[in-house]
């Protein structure tokens, strides 16, 4: 993959991304962190068609494989999903998937299982950009309440299947018309490994393609939060253990910090053991400590793939995460991903130069992390 494909001076980028290798689909899911399980025997597949600009991303992915997703939403951004073509199994943050269910959720914990064959829409939006363009009106707007009140609880908004099914076609429109033209890859083996195709907006189609992310999408997903929609219930936990998971991930991802104990998130967060081992095993299925432990390894295997050859030993790069045993930690990643990190570090997976999503997004540049599950849109 080559270079930057970010178009800064029109401020939006498109293409597609495809791959079938979990750690370019790590990288390249940026400003998501992502920690990636392939789930059965089917082989995994990711693609992605998305539009940029610097304040919104929008991006329509496949899964050909069930995949558990577990980690972090962008900081700073809020999500909204559209589901698409749903299996069985597809499950986010623990909900079943219904139809004409579109999911919004403030910044914080991510915990999803796609099934195979499964897609969505993705939108994800500055919420300082959100400020600028709904503030003033937040007060009087039962509609800007509505989706306040919905991306703070991370639930679902149900809307009437017409209205769902024209905001769906209307995303894929703006998708259809930033390009590049839709072409399957039959490239196996390490050819297949990535590829990112991008298209070269005119001034024109750029121009248009922000005004309808940047200016009408705001307003559109403020028309669906109006009556007759209808939220549903909040994911298991509740808001305030969302509050203390968003705590703990601003900790944890900390790259200063070590691996924790239990008595340093409970001092950090402020909760007692057992409210924090629930909220973890309620969102995520894991413990704290294996939720760290797993965060940190999927660092390790990113930063072994994307090193110069030479540039870096296993050891130094698994002390710089926190693991202090080296025998422990190649039985660990072993364990997780199938090989070796030695032979992670060999394969020389294609090192990627630049996220397209993060290149093209607010939250690129953005310093600090933020994992607290609240929105407020004041008037200034």
């Amino acid at each position: 993959m080559k270079g930057d494909i970010f178009d800064g001076s029109r401020g939006l980028a498109c293409g597609y991304i495809e791959t079938d290798d979990p750690i370019i689909f790590e990288a390249t899911s940026r400003p998501w962190e992502v920690l990636s399980e392939p789930l059965g025997t089917k082989g995994f597949y990711n693609r992605k068609h998305y539009v940029a600009t610097k304040s919104v991303v929008l991006y329509r992915e496949h899964f050909s494989a069930p995949t558990r997703l577990r980690g972090i939403s962008p900081p700073g951004m809020l999500v909204v999903v559209v589901p698409l073509q749903l299996g069985e199994r597809t499950r986010y943050d623990g909900h079943d998937p219904q139809p004409s269910v579109i999911r919004l959720s403030a910044p914080g914990a991510l915990d999803a299982i796609v099934d195979a064959d499964s897609a969505h829409f993705i939108l994800l939006i500055d919420l300082d950009f959100l400020q600028r363009q709904l503030g003033q009106d937040a007060e009087q707007d039962p509609g800007i309440k509505a989706l306040m009140e919905t991306a703070n609880r991370r639930n679902g908004l149900a809307v009437e299947p017409e209205t769902f099914s024209a905001f769906s076609d209307w995303l894929d429109q703006i998708l259809a018309s930033a390009g590049p033209r839709e072409r399957r890859c039959d490239a196996k083996g390490p050819d297949k490994r990535g590829i990112i195709r991008k298209a070269r907006p005119n001034a024109e189609k750029a121009e248009r393609l922000t005004e309808l992310l940047e200016h009408q999408l705001p307003r559109r997903l403020v028309e669906l939060c109006r009556p007759p929609s209808r939220k549903l219930p909040p994911p298991r936990g509740g808001v305030s253990r969302s509050a203390v998971i968003g705590q703990a991930l601003a900790y944890l991802t900390d790259a200063s910090v070590p691996i924790p104990s239990v008595g340093d998130l409970c001092r950090v967060t402020g909760a007692k053991q057992r409210t924090l081992e629930y909220a973890f095993e309620e969102r995520f299925g894991l413990s704290p400590l294996r939720f760290v432990r797993v965060y940190r390894l999927h660092q390790v295997r990113r930063n072994l793939a994307a090193a110069e050859p030479g540039s870096v030993r296993v050891a130094e790069m698994a002390l710089t995460h926190g693991f202090r045993h080296p025998s422990r930690f190649s039985r660990e990643y072993k364990e997780l991903f199938g090989e070796l990190p030695s032979q992670t570090l060999a394969r020389q997976v294609q090192r990627l130069s630049a996220a397209p999503l993060i290149c093209s997004s607010a939250a690129g540049s953005k310093p600090s992390r933020t994992y607290q599950a609240h929105i407020s849109l004041s008037v200034s």
